[in-house]
């Protein structure tokens, strides 16, 4: 098995469930804040470094790539996407810039699939583009920056554990009623490796 795709097998085996699933939505439901109270929590490692359980990972016949691979930081997702607005970025119906806070696509016809948060208006909207490979590099390279960052952060603070999502969203002055989530409706698929293990994958809704 390529290293790569090992990555995946072990990066993706295990579906979102619990705390990692209630954290994955209340990132994609509470985006927009995110994004526009960004500058308040880029510079606090406890918020920066909060992981996610995205999926970036395509499947095909027993093969599979992925735009970047885990860790997958908050801030690492959002501060690629307002550096790289031409590459994460669209124009939101009320006229201002929209930025990506998911994304996945296909390696292999070129196509990116990017949701969009506008931190103006709050709307989300989602974009089908041209371009895999560059959005990956650059999504990868902003990972290498984080990586030496977090490097460093944990040799001066050993002891460092992330926060949580609730608690990000609460700095923010997000309501509590607006931390609690409704029941989802649950889409599982499965994907068969040439190695013969099967990765089994539970889509969020947005």
């Amino acid at each position: 098995m390529s290293q790569e795709l090992f990555k995946l097998s072990t990066s993706f085996n295990c579906v979102p469930q619990g705390d990692e699933r209630i954290a994955l939505r209340l990132y994609y439901k509470h985006a927009a804040t995110l994004l526009r109270e960004f500058d308040r929590w880029k510079g606090i490692d406890r918020f920066y470094f909060i992981p996610l359980k995205l999926n970036m990972a395509y499947f095909c016949a027993g093969w599979a790539a992925a735009v970047a691979f885990p860790p997958y930081f908050i801030g690492t997702i959002l501060r690629n996407s307002f550096e790289h607005p031409e590459l994460f970025g669209t124009q939101c119906e009320c006229g201002n810039q929209a930025y990506g806070y998911s994304y996945n696509g296909s390696p292999l016809s070129g196509r990116f699939d990017i949701s969009h948060a506008c931190p103006c208006c709050g709307l989300v909207s989602r974009t089908t583009e041209s371009g895999w490979r560059i959005r990956s590099e650059a999504l990868k390279a902003m990972q290498d920056e984080d990586l030496k960052r977090g490097r460093w952060m944990q040799f001066w603070h050993p002891g460092f554990e992330p926060a949580t999502i609730q608690e990000l969203l609460r700095f923010l002055n997000v309501p509590e009623e607006e931390l609690m989530l409704p029941p989802e409706d649950h889409k599982i698929t499965m994907h068969k490796l040439g190695n013969g293990s099967v990765l089994v994958l539970d889509s969020v809704k947005e």
